[in-house]
């Protein structure tokens, strides 16, 4: 169920930006989606030689949506992860992710195993969400937690 979730949320960003892109009369939005989706995957591509696992696709407010550039645990290469303020807020390593519209941002940091930050939840101050932890719901984890 929340990987048809994933999809249907995907569909809906490419739909909106197919609608952007004929909109400001740069000729077929499905051209210029696929050249851009040609970028997007080189871009991923470079990350993940670069021994990366997700790059900082875009900003919504003042946090960054983060997308895979590699396939680790149930995260798939391309999928759109939650939104951090910067990359130290979350490991490159192991299997750790921050999922749908969840949030880390000030020093707090998301790191090792499986630890886990979904849904609405929010991590931020000095907190450190590790090991096997799940943060979800509508959680806030802050200060020094």
């Amino acid at each position: 169920m929340k990987q048809n979730i994933r999809i249907a949320k995907q569909l809906v960003r490419i739909a909106n930006s197919l609608v952007a892109l004929d909109e400001e009369g740069e000729g077929s939005g499905f051209q210029s989606l696929i050249d851009h989706e040609n970028f997007e995957q080189d871009r991923l591509d470079e990350a993940e030689k670069q021994g990366k696992k997700y790059i900082l696709h875009h900003k919504e407010g003042n946090l960054w949506r983060i997308q895979s550039c590699k396939n680790f645990g149930d995260v798939k290469k391309g999928e759109f992860g939650g939104l951090i303020a910067s990359e130290k807020n979350l490991s490159h390593k192991d299997y750790c992710w921050v999922y749908d519209n969840a949030k880390v941002y000030d020093n707090a940091k998301v790191y090792g195993d499986y630890a886990m930050v979904y849904d609405n939840a929010m991590v931020y101050g000095d907190a450190k969400i590790f090991g096997n932890a799940m943060v979800y719901g509508n959680a806030k984890v802050f200060g020094n937690a």
